[in-house]
């Protein structure tokens, strides 16, 4: 069974960026979960956001300190998708019209990485995986299929136009 980690990311919509203060805690976080060595794999959803930056890099700084895998997981939304008329299935088939926008956001994900994260991927083994649904239950269908020990994530992340606009 996944344990969920949630770590609690103030953010000022005035500002595009975290609060210090909840980085700092994000950084330092990991050594409260020491002694747990079975972690092997840690699941990191992020929206792509700033807000979400602080979820990201504490599931890199347990990775890091468990020795485990970090796969650094974003969803294409429901209204993503809406958007170009189709709608995830469940056996995950991706009609021909969104291979493009899978590749995009793969792109975006590589991105957002090595801007907000190049120090700290290079003492880490990274998965990077991008697919569609609705994040709720995309999330938790990929820690079951990954056998992920580990769920870090911030409690906030894009709301309203401006997740529609750029993703989960």
């Amino acid at each position: 069974k996944s344990k969920i980690c949630s770590i609690e990311n103030r953010f000022d919509s005035r500002t595009p960026q975290t609060d210090k203060r909840s980085s700092k805690r994000a950084a330092a976080a990991p050594y409260a979960l020491k002694g747990r060595s079975r972690v092997k794999t840690i699941l990191a959803p992020t929206d792509l956001s700033a807000a979400s930056e602080a979820g990201v890099r504490y599931a890199l700084s347990a990775g890091r300190e468990f020795g485990a895998e970090v796969i650094i997981y974003n969803v294409i939304t429901r209204n993503e998708i809406a958007a170009f008329g189709r709608r995830r299935t469940k056996d995950k088939l991706v009609a021909p019209q969104f291979r493009g926008l899978i590749e995009i956001y793969e792109k975006r994900l590589r991105n957002f990485i090595e801007r907000n994260f190049a120090d700290a991927v290079t003492s880490v083994k990274v998965k990077q995986k991008v697919e569609f649904g609705p994040p709720e239950t995309a999330i938790v269908e990929t820690a079951k299929a990954e056998r992920v020990d580990l769920v870090i994530m911030a409690t906030r992340g894009m709301s309203g136009l401006s997740r529609m606009l750029s993703g989960s």
